[in-house]
């Protein structure tokens, strides 16, 4: 590596001891002294993981275009701080590629400038106001909603309207996860469970409920009645955002042991290799074994 005195094997080595398992770089100072006799000040760590990053720049920017092909994508974000100054880290992944970026803002300017005028797929969220301004098909994750219905009965007897709601609120979704593993993958079969499943839950949500947290929830499931069905006649779209939240969780990780990122710079760089190592992982790569391959090559292209 040019200005470093590790090879790059070793630069990786930090990258993935701090991006993807979250350890300081203290932690691994001692990693390095302890395992390979190797004595590294705390000040070089940075500046290696730094390093890295910028040279994965055209990599990251291979995977923006990635994303914004997909058929479906899980959208999340999580607080992140930079030099103690509240930011937001946002995800966009599916199966197939995690891109992470940090901005200061929390509000829909994100993901409209991440997903583009072009984008074509599925937006899936949870019931976050950012997202409604969206001008994607979008849909809404049924774990948030049931997650809702639970904790407002929670507590309560066992024959009150709260306990009642949430139980046929549960019931409708097992039903329609049980209908749907019934079909076959003919669109037209979907279409229609789709079609019976949007009556039978608008006259769910309808209904005279007399408790205010129940009327609540029930004009929460009209307003985003369609987006809540999508998953039944797109076979793309899952029925959760489960995806997104556990591709935060390493970030989540991090953020305790870190408490963010120093610098702007610094926070882009997390960013940056999140995206890469998280990316390889759900494409099946080594992290090593490829970005070494993949770094080496762009090296000696500088060099030539």
């Amino acid at each position: 590596m040019p200005r470093h005195r590790f090879s790059l094997q070793v630069l990786l080595f930090v990258v993935y001891q701090k991006v993807a398992l979250g350890l300081s770089y203290g932690k691994i100072r001692r990693e390095l002294a302890t395992y390979f006799g190797l004595t590294v000040s705390l000040g070089e760590l940075p500046t290696m993981v730094s390093e890295v990053a910028r040279l994965f720049g055209p990599a990251y920017a291979r995977l923006l275009r990635l994303m914004r092909q997909q058929a479906a994508l899980h959208i999340d974000e999580t607080g992140w701080r930079i030099d103690g100054t509240n930011h937001w880290l946002w995800v966009f992944v599916n199966d197939v590629v995690a891109l992470y970026v940090v901005s200061r803002s929390r509000g829909s300017k994100v993901p409209k400038a991440l997903l583009g005028p072009d984008f074509d797929g599925v937006a899936v969220s949870d019931f976050f106001s950012a997202y409604s301004p969206l001008e994607v098909e979008k849909a809404k994750c049924w774990a948030h909603l049931l997650r809702a219905s639970h904790e407002m009965a929670a507590g309560k007897p066992p024959d009150s309207e709260y306990t009642h709601f949430h139980r046929e609120l549960h019931g409708l979704f097992l039903e329609m996860g049980l209908a749907l593993e019934a079909l076959s993958a003919d669109p037209d079969g979907r279409e229609q469970l789709a079609t019976e499943m949007r009556e039978r839950l608008l006259a769910f949500a309808t209904r005279e409920w007399r408790m205010y947290s129940c009327r609540q929830l029930a004009a929460r499931i009209q307003r985003h009645l369609s987006e809540l069905l999508v998953w039944l006649s797109n076979s793309a779209v899952r029925p959760d955002n489960n995806v997104a939240e556990r591709a935060l969780r390493p970030a989540v990780v991090t953020r305790k042991t870190s408490f963010g990122s120093r610098s702007k710079e610094g926070a882009q760089a997390f960013a940056r290799l999140l995206s890469i190592i998280q990316t390889g992982e759900r494409q099946g790569e080594d992290f090593f074994a490829s970005a070494h391959a993949a770094l080496a090559s762009a090296l000696s292209l500088i060099h030539i």
